[in-house]
């Protein structure tokens, strides 16, 4: 399980402030990205499940899908985990554009998804999706007709 300094610190030197002013982000993922680095290489490397990593171009406001077989694909983990204002943008080496997380365009990306799984196999009726949504719903009243 990870902690919260395993994903985020505070800027330096002013934290919050210096996220405020002078970065894209309120916090600094740099932990973050030291973990996926770390934990990629002691799995060789690979990647071996289909991933879709959605994210936003902030300049042009394109919908981007990255997947396992990207040769930045922990700057895609990173780019789809960039909540905006809470978390910096991601600038990709070679590329121009610079994103955030992929939820602002799509909640969850089923599109992609289903996709994927047609690259697997024959027909749509072999596929199940699953979502599973981690927060907490306000109370709704009964549906009355």
């Amino acid at each position: 399980m990870l902690t919260t300094p395993e994903v985020y610190v505070n800027w330096k030197p002013l934290g919050i402030i210096t996220g405020l002013f002078s970065k894209s982000g309120i916090f600094d993922t740099r932990p973050l990205e030291t973990f996926l680095d770390n934990f990629f290489e002691e799995l060789g490397g690979v990647i071996k499940r289909k991933i879709g990593l959605g994210t936003v171009d902030t300049n042009s406001g394109n919908y981007i899908v990255y997947n396992e077989t990207d040769s930045q694909a922990i700057k895609g983990i990173m780019s789809s985990a960039a909540i905006p204002g809470v978390f910096p943008n991601i600038k990709f080496d070679d590329r121009p554009e610079i994103n955030m997380d992929g939820g602002s365009v799509y909640g969850v990306d089923i599109f992609t998804a289903v996709q994927r799984c047609r690259e697997e196999v024959d027909d749509d009726s072999q596929i199940n999706v699953d979502v599973l949504i981690c927060e907490q719903m306000p109370h709704l009243d009964k549906w009355k007709d």
